[in-house]
């Protein structure tokens, strides 16, 4: 007489599929609410803290239920196969960021002046969360020159008025939101304040963009600044240097324009 036993069907498979779904769902769900603001950044912050949590359950299950499997014969199913692919999706960003704050200096405050920063506006009712305004330490400006050389001001021909439209224009065009508009220039420089969204989650950055009259010149200083964390994996440097690429662009399409005689 042959013994038949029941096969034994993993449940930490099942938990670990469960978890990858919902937390890739919770991500992309709470990222989209956040971009559109209809979420705020510290509850986003929480919601990231618990999608984290939920992938850390969901590798667990996933490497528990595969030693039972090669093990004792636990039965998985499909369960492993979709709980792998979910979680090969969940950890792309994770990776990602990873590599860029391995590869970048641990800053948030990012300027192409370190001596003298354009000033940021003030941020209405801010929180302990948030990052505050500071004197910027020589070891910073050492890591950020070290880490960014080209991260500088520019020089352009074009008068001063001129940049400054220019400038709003590109800003206008990056759908950021203007908190303080360039004043008329009463003295040799002129800064605009905005908002600017990071890259892949849409974090409020704080940017500063500075217009000084050299007299046969123009020079352009800008800087921005991460509302939330202590690094920014690099993405104030790569907004600076896209702006000044745009901008040089559209001084260059400016100037070869016909001008209009009156």
């Amino acid at each position: 007489m042959v013994a038949l036993y029941p096969e034994r069907q993993s449940r930490a498979a099942r938990w670990s599929r469960r978890s990858a779904i919902f937390a890739v769902i919770l991500f992309v769900v709470a990222a989209v609410t956040h971009r559109l603001g209809r979420l705020d950044s510290e509850t986003f912050l929480m919601t990231l803290g618990v999608v984290a949590a939920l992938i850390v359950l969901s590798l667990c299950a996933f490497l528990l239920a595969f030693h039972r499997m090669w093990t004792r014969g636990d039965k998985v199913g499909t369960n492993l196969v979709v709980a792998g692919f979910f979680l090969f999706i969940a950890l792309i960003p994770v990776g990602f960021l990873a590599y860029r704050g391995l590869t970048t200096p641990m800053l948030h405050d990012i300027t192409t002046d370190t001596e003298s920063r354009p000033l940021l506006s003030q941020v209405p009712n801010p929180t302990s969360a948030m990052n505050r305004p500071r004197a910027m330490s020589e070891g910073e400006a050492e890591e950020q020159l070290a880490a960014y050389p080209t991260v500088i001001g520019h020089s352009y021909t074009l008068p001063p008025e001129r940049i400054r439209q220019i400038i709003v224009t590109l800003v206008e065009d990056r759908g950021w939101q203007i908190v303080r508009a360039f004043p008329e220039m009463s003295g040799p420089a002129a800064t605009i304040n905005v908002v600017a969204g990071s890259f892949l989650l849409g974090f409020p950055c704080d940017v500063a963009i500075r217009v000084t009259d050299e007299e046969t010149m123009a020079y352009v200083d800008m800087r921005s600044a991460s509302r939330y964390g202590g690094h920014d994996f690099g993405d104030n440097a790569v907004r600076i240097e896209q702006f000044f690429d745009d901008l040089d662009a559209a001084v260059l399409a400016d100037a070869a324009m016909p001008q209009v005689s009156q």
